[in-house]
């Protein structure tokens, strides 16, 4: 599937000079800090992990996933600097909506995926990225145009057709020799790599201490993904498998308080990697603040994320958000949104 280029229009010059209308335009660029470049490959990541169940069930609950990651994908870019980005907003927030209320079919699943893939990279050639970034998204996008690609030339699986009628038994044969034990064979090659992952998060507001765990209501409920023999709680993921893993974390915070600062926990000691906060002025309205890492986890490991405040600090507690109030305010106009969220994915043995 193919994405239009678009061709901008050319004015005719001026024949007068002075009252030329048509000054020349600057091309815009836009800056993509280190932390925003890691949260979209891990869009992208998550992104791959959930379109090959969305391409195959027409069940409505696979359709979550995949959801979750395109609201992801439309929270950064609109939160970011990019150019030209009015589109690419437009097709996510009509992709989301239709994945919430409607029913899709596999084919209009991967069409409007594809849409949103084409526009995004569109809109990151306006982005000042070094060449092993431009490299490595260059890299993700074609691991989703393969997926897609994959189901198109395919297509999706018909309805198993109802079974034949049971033949008769055959009239059992007689017992042969039994035969010698052959040699032992050659060591096959290492299995294949079995995939790990968890998501869960929280839709209410929090009132946190200092090093006190974030909850995650939401963890056994089926908007959470757990895969890999991978154990949710309430306040923790508990992996079953040694391995690297990317760890990915966000929370909305509120203020007052002013400031907020969390981190990754593993089994009870800061991984200062995965450490982010903030600090804004008193009074402004739902702020989020995330990070993403890579860590090193053996099989039993308990992953938290707790909240950080210095014990020297005046500041005793810091609150999450869970609803973001629209007019008219006084709680007549709430919408619910993810007040916390981890994330957790298995990269390699």
């Amino acid at each position: 599937m193919k994405s239009a280029v678009l061709k901008a229009k050319k004015h005719k010059p001026c024949k007068r000079k002075a009252i030329c209308r048509h000054p020349k335009r600057k091309p815009c660029r836009s800056k993509m800090t280190d932390a925003e470049f890691a949260r979209l490959i891990s869009i992208l990541e998550g992104i791959q992990n959930e379109l090959p169940a969305a391409l195959t069930q027409m069940d409505p609950t696979a359709n979550h996933g995949l959801m979750t990651q395109n609201i992801r994908l439309h929270d950064l870019v609109s939160k970011s600097h990019m150019c030209r980005k009015k589109l690419l907003l437009k097709l996510l927030r009509d992709f989301i909506d239709l994945l919430r209320r409607i029913e899709l079919s596999l084919m209009d699943k991967a069409v409007e995926q594809q849409l949103i893939i084409n526009e995004l990279f569109v809109v990151m050639q306006t982005v000042n990225l070094t060449t092993v970034q431009q490299n490595t998204f260059i890299t993700e996008i074609n691991q989703i145009n393969m997926i897609i690609n994959n189901f198109e030339n395919q297509g999706p699986l018909g309805p198993q057709g109802p079974a034949g009628p049971q033949g008769p038994a055959g009239a059992q044969g007689a017992q042969g020799a039994q035969g010698i034990q052959g040699p032992v064979g050659p060591q096959g090659p290492p299995g294949a790599f079995s995939p790990a992952y968890a998501n869960i998060y929280d839709n209410a507001d929090q009132t946190l201490i200092n090093n006190q765990a974030v909850r995650f209501n939401q963890f056994d409920q089926p908007s959470s993904v757990m895969a890999g023999g991978i154990v949710a709680t309430a306040t923790s993921l508990t992996v079953a498998a040694a391995g690297d893993y990317t760890a990915d974390w966000s929370v909305s915070f509120l203020p007052p308080p002013t400031h907020c600062a969390f981190g990754i926990f593993i089994n009870g000691a800061l991984h200062p990697a995965t450490t982010s906060g903030l600090a804004v002025t008193d009074g402004q309205q739902v702020n989020n603040v995330g990070a993403t890492a890579i860590m090193r986890l053996v099989a039993g490991d308990v992953v938290e994320l707790r909240a950080l405040i210095p014990v020297t600090s005046t500041q005793v507690n810091i609150n999450i958000s869970g609803r973001i109030q629209y007019p008219p305010f006084g709680g007549v106009a709430d919408q619910t949104i993810a007040s916390a969220s981890l994330r957790i994915i298995k990269l390699s043995a």
